[in-house]
């Protein structure tokens, strides 16, 4: 906090645990059994979840074609959307919770924003292992 603000770090008190007292460490395994099936959580209109979104598209997914697929939830671009042809874009969908259910992990490809992110916490919360990139876990122990 110094740093940034010039603040004492013994002056800051983390509020994250009062907040969200749902949110607790947990550890999964997720076991291979043929394709593995990731959520891409939020709408590809906001500039900073498209940048992440083609971050991971282009450095991450090249290693892992075949061996996992790729759901997008959240406000779709038909034109934004073409340019990722290997993921399925679904837009809104009816319940968070059962698509969440059918998938072995999400994925927060977060490059730039401020705060804690509710895709990592909707995650977390459902004790599903979440694979994003230190931005994404900002804010969270």
């Amino acid at each position: 906090m110094r740093r940034f603000y010039g603040v004492r770090d013994d002056r800051v008190v983390n509020l994250f645990e009062n907040l969200y007292p749902e949110v607790e460490p947990f550890r999964a395994e997720v076991r291979k059994r043929g394709v593995f099936r990731a959520i891409f959580l939020g709408s590809i209109r906001r500039a900073e979840n498209y940048r992440g979104l083609e971050w991971f598209y282009y450095n991450v997914f090249p290693s892992c074609v075949g061996s996992i697929e790729v759901l997008c939830i959240g406000e779709v671009d038909e034109h934004l959307a073409a340019r990722f042809p290997e993921f399925k874009f679904v837009g809104f969908v009816e319940s968070l919770s059962d698509a969440l259910s059918h998938c072995d992990f999400t994925i927060a490809p977060v490059l730039d924003g401020a705060g804690i992110k509710i895709k990592v916490i909707d995650s977390i919360v459902r004790k599903i292992p979440v694979i994003g990139t230190p931005k994404a876990f900002e804010g969270i122990r």
